[in-house]
């Protein structure tokens, strides 16, 4: 699995772990400044981690960083990396609304209507 942290992300674990610290809970706020350290650490990631965060090939995305139209460099060995900066769009709206392929199947207003009747029943039992 995959997690690449934006600035604003970064910025908002370490608040909760100062938060989390104030209220005594030390060893839980040791462990969150810990992942951020690891996770801050990485301002870049290959690009075939850029490719499935915005849903394309790694050829895509190497191509964009030749181009110009995706900020990355490329190393001594010709690998390509992508700045994670350039990618917290594609992050935000990804959580806001999670990728479906276009071979997904469509939902209806029926399924949804079906989904919520069985929950509420199961609810009810």
């Amino acid at each position: 699995m995959t997690c690449v942290l934006t600035k604003r992300e970064i910025q908002s674990i370490h608040r909760l772990a100062q938060q989390m610290e104030k209220q005594g809970m030390v060893a839980e706020s040791t462990t969150l400044r810990n992942i951020l350290r690891v996770g801050s650490e990485r301002g870049e990631v290959r690009a075939s981690v850029a490719a499935q965060i915005l849903h394309v090939t790694p050829q895509t995305v190497r191509n964009w960083v030749r181009r110009g139209l995706l900020h990355g460099r490329i190393d001594d060995t010709g690998h390509i990396y992508v700045a994670t900066e350039e990618l917290r769009s594609a992050i935000e709206m990804d959580a806001a609304m999670p990728y479906r392929p276009a071979s997904a199947p469509d939902i209806s207003t029926e399924d949804i209507l079906a989904e919520i009747a069985a929950e509420r029943a199961e609810q009810h039992a």
